[in-house]
Parts: structure tokens; C-alpha cells; sequence
């Protein structure tokens, strides 16, 4: 198992994309803050709560942040709402890493939406011929 230490950036894996969190110690334990959809607002909970059994990895990022601000940062948006669209789990990490908030898995659905609207249109396009 890979040592964790706050500031940690957590991915874990779901049946479809994953899951991110930053790892933080509490009462002595490991905990993840993330925005999670299952729970609908950022929450710190155990980080084995949040992993148990699934996949997972540190994900490398270049920030300038200490990790003690990017985890107080973190705690600072507890109990904010979940919302894939505006502010899911990567939107959340990024903004406490200090960065611009965005979501890579966001722009893949985004991405696969378009592609599938826009064959919607050219197969009623054609049946309209």
C-alpha cells in the first residue's frame, strides 16, 4: 500500500471513472474530504468509508499550495452541494489545490453527448430524405 499524507490527491475507482478525494488526518486517522455524488455534499469521512474494498491512486499534481492549506481549503467547503455539472468531486479537488476547477471526466460525458446528439441528427436527417 502506498503511504498517504494530507494534501494527497485520492483517486478511486468506480464502474465508470472515478472518484476523487484529498487525503487528511483527523483524531489520528486518515480521512478523504471529496464532493461526493453518493452523499450529495463534500463530507470528511474514514478514508477506508470512502475506498473500502475498489481500486485506487494517488493522482500526481503540480500545485504550489502547502498541504495544510489545500486541506484546510478543503474543509472549508463542507457540506457544499454536489453537482456534476458545476461542482463535482474533480471541480472540488482542483479548486483546494489552488487551481481552476474543472473536470476531466465532465468534458469525456460532455464529449460522448455531443458525438451522440449529433448522430441522433444525421439518422433523422437521412429518414427524412
Amino acid at each position: 500500500m502506498v503511504p498517504l499524507k494530507p494534501g494527497d490527491v485520492v483517486a478511486v475507482s468506480l464502474w465508470l471513472g472515478e472518484h476523487w478525494g484529498i487525503v487528511a488526518v483527523k483524531n489520528d486517522r486518515l480521512t478523504l474530504i471529496s464532493n461526493r455524488g453518493l452523499v450529495g455534499a463534500v463530507t470528511e469521512e474514514p478514508i477506508e468509508a470512502v475506498i473500502g474494498s475498489s481500486q485506487w491512486r494517488v493522482v500526481a499534481f503540480t500545485f504550489h499550495l502547502p498541504p495544510s492549506i489545500v486541506v484546510a481549503r478543503a474543509r472549508s467547503k463542507i457540506g457544499t452541494r454536489y453537482d456534476f455539472w458545476e461542482w463535482n468531486c474533480q471541480d472540488f479537488v482542483y479548486w483546494a489545490l489552488g487551481l481552476e476547477p474543472q473536470s476531466p471526466q465532465r468534458a469525456v460525458v460532455v464529449g460522448l453527448l455531443t458525438v451522440i446528439g449529433i448522430g441522433v441528427l444525421l439518422g433523422l436527417a437521412t429518414k427524412a430524405r
